[in-house]
């Protein structure tokens, strides 16, 4: 019973003028996808003056904040939001505040390296951190990474192949 208390105070510190306007901005987010280009467009700039506003007055909106779920249990998929900001004519000035908050310790690494990473591969230049995308130089990817707390590649290949081993462990068949 005390850890179901102990949720039930989180969600009533939720600030729920940011919970408001991110389930409207995920919703937003995926109006229009994959077809109307110009709506998609449109609501990026307006999720990337959220962000941007937020930024300013509460900071980022990190799960202390706004939580994973939404008004109506809306999924707040932060990764996917970042990751789509890539389309803003204002992205370098949000990426560098973003960097802050990784900095910070606010915003996570790996939330920060997949939005960069999203960018390079739209761009078709070399990615930074490779998180989804393998590339052949592993010195300055490995570099990048240890700028901003990931580990490198093979550190990461090892963790999730321990994970694996650990969640195999736990088969029934």
């Amino acid at each position: 019973m005390e850890v179901d208390q102990k949720v039930t105070d989180w969600k009533k510190n939720l600030d729920k003028r940011l919970v408001d306007s991110f389930s409207i901005a995920m919703i937003r987010d995926q109006e229009g996808r994959p077809e109307n280009i110009s709506l998609i467009y449109k609501n990026i700039e307006k999720n990337v003056d959220l962000f941007l506003w937020t930024f300013e007055h509460y900071g980022f909106p990190d799960g202390q904040k706004i939580g994973r779920l939404g008004n109506d249990d809306v999924f707040i998929a932060m990764p996917t939001l970042l990751s789509h900001m890539i389309g803003s004519k204002k992205y370098p000035e949000f990426r560098k505040k973003l960097f802050e908050y990784v900095k910070s310790g606010h915003c996570s690494p790996q939330e920060y390296a997949l939005m960069s990473d999203t960018y390079d591969y739209y761009r078709n230049t070399a990615v930074r951190y490779s998180l989804r995308n393998n590339d052949k130089d592993s010195v300055r990817i490995n570099r990048n990474r240890k700028s901003i707390g990931l580990p490198s590649i093979k550190h990461s290949s090892k963790i999730r192949k321990d994970k694996m081993k650990k969640n195999d462990s736990y088969s029934f068949y």
